[in-house]
């Protein structure tokens, strides 16, 4: 992980905090590397919100207990939290994990970020807390968000009145009868075929944990090909499979939306911590949804993003949207023979 240039500024009180003493700093990507005599660690500025730390540093607690070492511990502070406050910022630390982050163009990298995801969901199996700590709890949110989801997706795309964004438009509103299809397809698969609330119910049960944003830069290969989970502070009690439509989302423009190398992904992931029929569908439906559409038009409505890296995303879901359709057909086809068998 290669640093930058760019100056770093922490308040001399976190380190206090931390009991660090500073050798040399250096900002990679979003944290700060922390050289000390003792040590390296990352020091990473988060929104301080401290129920939410909390309950990610129990997750991480617990995986530790279940002997699911890949996830990167939280470090505590001399008054034994995993959160400092300075200011209007939080910080938290952890130890420096030396290594690469996952490349998802390459094969042996998704295999490995496929089998850790299920040693992760079969170790957060059980989870619980003391009583009265909060929990992150988002199950059983799909149909509701979705179709929230398809409604701001129609309407701002129908309703934008920007000249300067007309280009963007233009090729958005030919498409967007599809991408409402998807939509609805998607609440229907769930529904129907992969009997959604059934298995949230199941999953509340047996207290399912997800990290909620396996990307590649939060898998850690060590020289080792040890692979190591950072940044917790998204996790909730969520279907797995969650975590398994996100990570094929991520990683299927990489393979150029290719089924053949999907499928042994899946059958990794499964050795470890089995899908069934059921999750299968309610995977589908996750990708079928236009997730990368609606935020890709979210961001064009709230004006921040620079307009030249919306109109390249653009461009990238529209050269892989038949890709990404023939994909959907051959997986579901797949499920269909396996469902049959």
């Amino acid at each position: 992980m290669a640093g930058t240039d760019i100056p770093v500024e922490v308040p001399k009180e976190v380190f206090l905090a931390f009991n660090l003493r500073v050798e040399h700093l250096e900002r990679v990507r979003k944290v700060v590397k922390v050289d000390t005599s003792t040590g390296s660690y990352a020091l990473k500025r988060v929104i301080p919100a401290r129920e939410k730390i909390q309950f990610a540093f129990r997750v991480v607690e617990y995986l530790n207990s279940k002997g699911f070492e890949a996830a990167v511990p939280f470090l505590l502070t001399k008054t034994g939290e995993p959160l400092y406050i300075q200011g209007e910022a939080g910080y938290v630390l952890s130890p420096w994990i030396e290594g690469k982050e996952a490349d998802f163009k390459c094969r042996e990298d998704l295999v490995l970020a496929a089998d850790i995801m299920g040693r992760l969901h079969r170790a957060a199996v059980g989870f619980c807390l003391p009583e009265g700590e909060w929990v992150r709890n988002v199950l059983g949110q799909w149909p509701l968000r979705w179709k929230r989801g398809l409604e701001e997706l129609r309407d701002l795309v129908e309703e934008w009145v920007d000249a300067a964004a007309q280009d963007f438009f233009t090729v958005m509103r030919p498409i967007l009868p599809e991408l409402l299809r998807q939509g609805v397809q998607a609440l229907e698969l769930l529904d129907h075929r992969g009997n959604y609330l059934l298995q949230v119910e199941g999953a509340r049960a047996r207290r399912c944990l997800c990290h909620r944003d396996l990307v590649h830069h939060n898998l850690i290969i060590d020289r080792f090909g040890k692979v190591h989970i950072i940044d917790f502070e998204y996790c909730a009690l969520e279907l797995p499979v969650a975590d398994v439509g996100r990570f094929l989302r991520k990683a299927l423009p990489q393979t150029g939306w290719d089924w053949t190398k999907v499928k042994p992904l899946l059958r990794v992931y499964a050795e470890v911590y089995p899908l069934t029929a059921e999750d299968r569908w309610m995977l589908l439906a996750l990708l079928t949804f236009p997730h990368d559409w609606w935020r890709l038009v979210r961001r064009y409505n709230e004006g921040v993003w620079p307009h030249n890296q919306l109109k390249q995303e653009l461009q990238c879901l529209v050269q892989g949207e038949q890709g990404r359709q023939i994909f959907l057909q051959e997986m579901a086809r797949e499920i269909e023979t396996v469902g049959r068998k």
